[in-house]
């Protein structure tokens, strides 16, 4: 069974929505931007519909969740207290910021090894002209 959530907040300037999705064994992350107008209900809609299968989920991370029954009053306090948080949970924006983390190391190992190649083509090159036919 798949649970999803999404939490619109302002950020600076945007506004951004984070999805969250979990299964019994792991946790996922996806960030979108709306604008600078808040989102209204038909365009939340929209995103969802026709973007879900694009969006670009993180890694999933192993969790473990407890299947725990609670009480209605219970589900109507922890949503109330969601509500009064701003911005996204901690753990998302932790599972944001370290994704962003390793992609931004794989990038910089990337253009180390082309920078690499490069310079021993450009070095092959040198040598060719210097040998003489």
């Amino acid at each position: 069974m798949i649970h999803s959530k999404l939490t619109v907040f302002f950020d600076q300037a945007f506004y951004r929505g984070v999805f969250e999705r979990w299964t019994p064994t792991s946790y996922q992350v996806a960030r979108v931007t709306f604008g600078t107008q808040p989102p209204s209900a038909p365009q939340l809609q929209q995103v969802i519909w026709r973007r879900w299968s694009t969006l670009q989920w993180t890694t999933p991370a192993k969790i473990v969740v407890s299947e725990t029954h609670h009480r209605v009053k219970q589900r109507q306090r922890t949503a109330q207290r969601e509500l009064k948080q701003h911005g996204a949970r901690q753990r998302a924006t932790v599972m944001l910021k370290t994704e962003h983390r390793q992609n931004l190391q794989l990038k910089k190992q990337r253009q180390r090894q082309a920078r690499v190649q490069h310079a021993a083509v450009v070095r092959q090159k040198q040598q060719a002209k210097r040998r003489g036919h």
